[in-house]
């Protein structure tokens, strides 16, 4: 099953009627780079997002969406906690750490308390 990043692109490709070769060009990156990214194999770069928004003039409903992809393709994500308090650092590392053994209802009303819509 393709990475919601994989269907981003190519249905972006398909739209500017590019190839994947064509792309890569575009975003100044090697065929086989945009492939890894794609396929999970490679991290997307800092810069991608900007780049694709630029060269592809992406509406604000397209940027977002293509944020939250790169976003769920991430293997790591590094989140700043310098302002916040010892107890909110703590409770964001428990959770962090137990958000696997929630209950679906749980889960369910933790999203509807921060307002999440995946």
């Amino acid at each position: 099953m393709k990475s919601r990043i994989a269907k981003f692109l190519r249905i972006l490709r398909i739209q500017n009627d590019e190839n994947l070769k064509e792309m890569a060009e575009n975003l100044g990156i090697s065929t086989p780079y945009l492939s890894a990214i794609e396929n999970g194999k490679r991290d997307i770069p800092s810069d991608f997002h900007e780049k694709i928004v630029n060269i592809y003039s992406l509406t604000s409903e397209e940027s977002e969406k293509l944020q939250k992809d790169i976003e769920l393709s991430a293997k790591e994500k590094i989140i700043d906690m310098t302002n916040l308090s010892e107890e909110r650092k703590l409770l964001s590392i428990r959770y962090a750490r137990k958000i696997q053994e929630l209950s679906d209802e749980d889960f369910k009303k933790l999203k509807n308390i921060l307002g999440e819509d995946i």
